[in-house]
């Protein structure tokens, strides 16, 4: 089978199929992997690209934001995915040296893993925006730094606001330049995101040009 090339956005929530069908079309795995419960925060990490080639709209999150997720849901955080023995890694491990840390297991396992916890954090990454919405997780906390800041790629369309499992967080528009200080910065700096309300983030996205007639009408359920 030959494959398919597209310039379509894909990355639009108008051109997905509903959550529904997506979740029967992409049936879970039947893996072995960790099962975290309700008592757990999972963390995806994404480690940073390489200096020499750094990608603009993806970046390694603050660690301050995950102290303060951490700190204001009281679970107990597991960090899984893309961990070594690189700075940042050794960063997050000295902030939170009770966590449990598992390096990836495998595109699959890590798919698996993240789509079976009670309580996520994405990385910014479609890999890991993807195993969160199809997943059954009760609380879905999703950064908006990145591609996934509306104001830096109004052409993608991956807040879904009208889902009430979600959890949003503002971090403002702003390219990642891949240099040791922005580095150290997302280590040790003290930046940990805005939460914002989905009828406020709702309000806000009319006003983004790209996004115009878009923005679904609000149903949040209870």
């Amino acid at each position: 089978m030959k494959g398919v090339e597209t310039s379509a956005l894909a990355c639009r929530m108008e051109l997905l199929p509903s959550l529904k069908e997506a979740s029967r079309i992409f049936a879970p795995p039947s893996l072995k992997v960790p099962r975290f419960g309700e008592d757990t925060l999972v963390i995806n990490v994404r480690l940073p690209q390489s200096n020499d080639q750094p990608h603009a709209g993806m970046r390694p999150l603050p660690i301050s934001f995950y102290a303060r997720l951490v700190e204001e849901t009281r679970l107990c955080p597991v960090f899984m995915g893309q961990l070594g023995r690189d700075p940042y890694s050794e960063a997050l491990r000295a902030r939170f040296p009770l966590a449990k840390f598992i390096p990836s297991m495998g595109a699959m396992e890590d798919f698996a893993t993240i789509r079976l916890a009670r309580h996520v954090v994405c990385s910014v990454s479609t890999f890991s925006w993807l195993a969160a919405w199809l997943s059954r997780a009760r609380t879905i906390h999703l950064p908006m730094i990145g591609f996934l800041h509306p104001q830096q790629r109004p052409d993608v369309n991956l807040l879904p606001i009208t889902d009430a499992r979600y959890r949003f967080y503002d971090f403002g528009p702003a390219r990642w330049p891949g240099t040791e200080e922005a580095l150290h910065a997302a280590m040790h700096g003290d930046e940990a995101g805005e939460h914002v309300e989905a009828p406020v983030l709702a309000s806000r996205l009319h006003g983004i040009q790209g996004w115009a007639g878009h923005t679904p009408e609000l149903v949040l359920s209870s």
